[in-house]
């Protein structure tokens, strides 16, 4: 077994090191800032080959992002695969560990909750790698001025994404001037396509922070570009939690020393991280699972009534907030058919309100499979209220519209009168109300589909 020693010169590099790296299958960072390289395989990478890199924590968003890449469409002669990583340590380890498992030249890493809505994905990216070698790394969205603080998660000016967060759903458009591809120095980790294999500095990182941007800066250095290519809309979905920064500023202080020949902008931002929150949130969440599966949905409103007073805002309580709301609307209107049964555990619970928002953002993308057929058929039956899907698409569905009209076509073909009464008279509020779109700083505004 060869050992190699490969020490990396920043200031005069030569980029053809790097493609040693698609035959290696372990590497770990070594002393005097080089690289310690076990080279136990000789085979070299799949030219014809995508790989699909996820960390794993909750099957059920990887199952639904699985759907998404299963539905692409695939360049004739090439070949997909999906790799998960479970029980990473840090997200710079779980991606190097995938990053080993697969030979594939081109490498997406991409969170569980991403979910890829263009389904010319895969065409678009070989026709950037292909005609541009010099292209290392395209991601959605980005920054092209990262501020010297370190702070990055108010850097991002360029792309595009459509976010689903636990309460609200909207597109982030950064910059609609930008009507081509362009080159940044940085870009958001939800999803990262790669053509070369570089190592992710888990010597550094040991968490979940900054492991995106270090890894475009690591591109940079060995000579390659980092890209953002044009998207007319969002090619992907984020249904993405409140981030967590517990961890963040000591990653920050280590990002900062490590690059801070890369940070030019004097840009100033304030975090609004509080610890005490953090620690009370998550003991919270707790309390209001136990009311939940014991039947306590009055105490949990209140409790949570409480919570919605503050500036901060928690992932699994506004999942509890939304689940609450169904409850409580489908007691005030005397539902028969409720959404929570009695004696449901809290990860039935769970993983019922996740599939009905699954479900219906795969409507809402004029998705049409057997899933979504039946589901179609459980709203003709009435098998899951009016004020159900109401309260799950008003959090949770950026087109409305496209909803709404589902829904008043099952409602009419079934003759539930009533129902239909109730989704035209919103309709006839939403129809005049476009989709929600925001740049970033705080600018909003709605577009009229097809206007």
């Amino acid at each position: 077994m060869d050992v190699l020693f490969i020490i990396i010169c920043y200031d005069d590099i030569v980029i053809q090191k790097y493609s040693d790296f698609n035959r290696i299958s372990k590497f770990v960072w070594g002393p005097e800032r080089g690289l310690w390289v076990t080279k136990e395989s000789t085979d070299i990478s799949d030219a014809f080959k995508f790989a699909f890199i996820i960390c794993v924590n909750n099957e059920l968003y990887f199952k639904e992002c699985r759907y998404y890449i299963e539905r692409l469409k695939i360049p004739q002669g090439y070949k997909v695969e999906t790799v998960a990583v479970r029980d990473a340590a840090s997200m710079c380890s779980g991606y190097n560990r995938g990053m080993r498992e697969s030979d594939a030249k081109y490498k997406i890493y991409l969170h569980q909750d991403v979910f890829i809505r263009n389904t010319d994905f895969l065409q678009e990216l070989l026709e950037r790698f292909g005609s541009h070698p010099k292209i290392g790394m395209i991601g959605m969205f980005g920054g092209t001025k990262l501020p010297k603080s370190g702070r990055i998660f108010d850097a991002w000016n360029e792309g595009k994404v459509d976010v689903r967060e636990p309460d609200m759903a909207y597109y982030l458009y950064l910059n609609e001037k930008t009507a081509q591809d362009i080159v940044v120095e940085a870009v958001d980790g939800a999803m990262i396509a790669t053509q070369y294999d570089l190592p992710w500095r888990e010597d550094l990182f040991r968490h979940f922070d900054f492991y995106d941007v270090s890894q475009a800066l690591e591109f940079r250095q060995a000579g390659y570009q980092v890209v953002i290519p044009y998207q007319k809309e969002p090619w992907i979905i984020h249904d993405c939690g409140f981030c967590k920064l517990g961890d963040y500023d000591g990653e920050r202080k280590i990002f900062v020393q490590e690059y801070a020949r890369f940070l030019s902008s004097e840009r100033e931002s304030v975090s609004h991280y509080n610890r005490e929150w953090e620690s009370l949130s998550y003991r919270l969440s707790g309390l209001i699972r136990k009311m939940l599966e014991t039947g306590n949905w009055h105490d949990a409103e209140e409790a949570l009534g409480v919570y919605h007073q503050n500036n901060f805002k928690n992932t699994k309580l506004e999942i509890q907030c939304i689940m609450t709301e169904i409850y409580c609307l489908e007691e005030e209107n005397g539902v028969q058919a409720v959404f929570f049964e009695n004696g449901m555990s809290y990860e039935q619970m769970y993983e019922k309100y996740i599939r009905v928002r699954f479900l219906l953002r795969r409507i809402e993308l004029g998705i049409e499979d057997s899933e979504c057929k039946s589901f179609q058929e459980e709203i003709a039956c009435n098998r899951i209220s009016y004020e159900a899907l109401v309260t799950i698409l008003v959090h949770g569905v950026v087109d409305k519209m496209k909803i709404l009209r589902v829904m008043e076509q099952q409602y009419a073909e079934s003759r539930q009168c009533g129902n239909l009464e109730k989704v035209r008279a919103l309709m006839a509020v939403v129809q005049n109300r476009g989709i929600p779109v925001t740049d970033g700083k705080g600018n909003h505004d709605e577009r009229i589909p097809g206007k």
